[in-house]
């Protein structure tokens, strides 16, 4: 008889003797010595037996294809080595009887010449591998749950990081700093807000970042970036996300913020596919009428090429360039900050920097005596467990407890000592800048003009025939604006100080309620509610504030500098 000789093992069985190659082989061998079997060829997988999309298994129906009569018979030890679903086992069987080919298991043995009790034996044979598959995914599922629980990472590494195991041969992640730059670089860009997630794909492509653009977009959900893990629901376990073994690339704030954004994913599709230094307007012009992007076209005259500004959808909207940019720099004056307002708003600034500072180098030193004392309670409470004076549960709770206590005081101290305060010639530089918004524009080149509206702006321009107008500005600029406009308003000899208006600035402009970014991470933006609120009890209750205001205030308001000047 002339047969072939069929081979496969799983990952997870290759260690068990019962099912490893080379037990297989040997116990094959010796069969098709000892009944004068004929081998005509050897195929082995090292696939699950789930389904047969397997390699070796398709090389060999393609060789029966082409030799057809040359075999009598498919040879394996066992049927759960043929397969592990009793259905597509039975239906592979039959398209290979059609090949004149059967198929058989050394020591289960099937007469397939008899007809009692024949299809019952094999349909048991299959039927305990499937129920042996199920088991073992069982097994498998549960343990990986488990093991995620407990913060070790089962998986294969994200990008930024591999896959180690650690000196007990637990599974779990190390950074891998040259791929890390760039996940590092793409969280900090798009928690910024400012250019779109699209383009700072794309920038990352250019400089070396390896994924594609949508394993980039999902790397934003993923909170193993941020050193945490989530772990689905398992049973009567809950989902959840742990803190993972492994060293995050960013942090928790970071990651929630760049979530935030790139669910909002500002200004998507804003850059043309050409740059046209004509139309630096070109789509974040708004049609008054249908409200969907403009673009720039020239119309060839007589003499010369006029351009314009139009809408796409055939609306009657069509304006010049020259006028639009007249438009444009009118909006821009109007929300300049007045001269006369640079020393009150430095003044301010100045005064609430030491407000929020306060006492802080007091509460620092209160948050490093309490991480000693809470680290001297755990070394208590271990000893305790050790005696048997305390039982397990208690432990676990108290335990619990006091490491979310360090947790938060340790961000405390982190978020102190890595304060700074912005310089007065910053503020200076500022200030001089948002003075001088239209004429900073028309200096900029190309890219400086695009980065600007970005900048400036969180939604589109609206242009109508006589103005240009947006629905919202940037949250800073509008108030310096607001506060600009009331001063220009005031009757001589009055003091700025005094007035209701100014009252009203130093609450809600220096204090400001937060922006809308900053109010998704508490309103669930996230397509994953439950990681999201997993990750906010990883933080203390006042994590999500907005930063303090020497640093909200300057940094908004230097994005324009910060994109104009660099």
């Amino acid at each position: 008889m002339k047969v072939i000789l069929y081979k496969r093992v799983s990952t997870d069985e290759q260690a068990d003797k019962g099912f490893s190659l080379k037990f297989q082989d040997d116990f094959l061998r010796n069969y098709c010595k000892t009944h004068n079997y004929k081998i005509l060829g050897d195929y082995v997988d090292d696939a699950s037996g789930k389904d047969f999309n397997r390699p070796a298994y398709g090389k060999l129906k393609e060789w029966l294809e082409k030799n057809k009569g040359s075999v009598d018979m498919i040879l394996f030890t066992r049927w759960d080595r043929f397969g592990r679903n009793i259905e597509f086992c039975l239906t592979e069987k039959r398209i290979l009887l059609e090949f004149g080919v059967h198929v058989n298991a050394v020591q289960q043995w099937v007469d397939h010449h008899k007809d009692d009790n024949n299809i019952v034996m094999l349909s048991l044979h299959l039927a305990i591998g499937e129920n042996d598959r199920k088991t073992i995914i069982s097994r498998t599922t549960a343990g990986s749950n488990e093991a995620r629980r407990q913060g070790w990472y089962c998986g294969k590494a994200p990008y930024g990081y591999e896959n180690i195991r650690d000196r007990n041969g637990k599974s779990t992640l190390k950074i891998v700093e040259d791929k890390a730059a760039f996940v590092r670089q793409a969280f900090e860009e798009v928690a910024l807000g400012v250019d779109s997630v699209e383009a700072i794909f794309k920038k990352l492509r250019k400089e070396g970042l390896g994924i594609t653009k949508q394993t980039f977009y999902r790397m934003f959900h993923n909170p193993t970036y941020c050193g945490r893990i989530h772990v689905t629901a398992h049973l009567d376990k809950p989902e959840t996300v742990v803190e993972g073994k492994h060293e995050g690339i960013v942090s928790v704030q970071t990651f929630l913020k760049a979530q935030a954004n790139k669910v909002e994913n500002r200004w998507k599709g804003i850059v043309p596919k050409r740059e046209d230094a004509n139309f630096p307007l070109r789509n974040y012009l708004k049609c008054p009428h249908c409200k969907k992007n403009l673009t720039g076209s020239p119309s060839k005259g007589r003499n010369k090429s006029y351009f314009y500004y139009h809408c796409r959808n055939g609306c009657p909207t069509r304006v010049s360039v020259e006028v639009a940019h007249e438009l444009f720099d009118k909006l821009l004056k109007s929300i300049e900050v007045k001269k006369e307002l640079h020393d009150v708003l430095v003044e301010t600034i100045e005064s609430t920097i030491l407000q929020l500072e306060g006492d802080s180098k007091k509460e620092l030193r209160d948050l490093k005596y309490s991480v000693k004392r809470t680290l001297e309670q755990m070394e208590k409470l271990d000893q305790q467990l050790l005696n048997s004076h305390i039982p397990p549960d208690r432990f676990n709770r108290l335990s619990d407890a006091l490491e979310k206590k360090l947790r938060e005081a340790e961000f405390k101290i982190h978020e102190l000592e890595t304060r700074k305060s912005p310089s007065r010639e910053k503020m200076d530089k500022v200030l001089w800048i948002m003075s001088n918004l239209s004429v900073v524009y028309k200096n900029a080149d190309y890219k400086g003009k695009r980065k600007f509206l970005q900048a400036l702006f969180p939604e589109k321009i609206i242009l109508d025939k006589d103005k240009c107008r947006t629905t919202n500005l940037n949250e800073v600029l509008a108030l310096v604006a607001s506060i600009s406009a009331s001063f220009e308003q005031k009757k001589s000899g009055t003091n700025l100080k005094n007035s209701d208006k100014y009252r009203f600035v130093l609450e809600a402009g220096l204090e400001p309620a937060r922006p809308k970014r900053a109010q998704d991470f508490k309103s669930g933006v996230s397509t994953n509610s439950t990681t999201r609120a997993c990750l906010e009890q990883c933080l203390p209750p006042d994590s999500y504030r907005d930063p303090p205001l020497e640093h909200q205030l300057i940094r908004q308001i230097s994005l324009v500098v910060f994109l104009l000047l660099a």
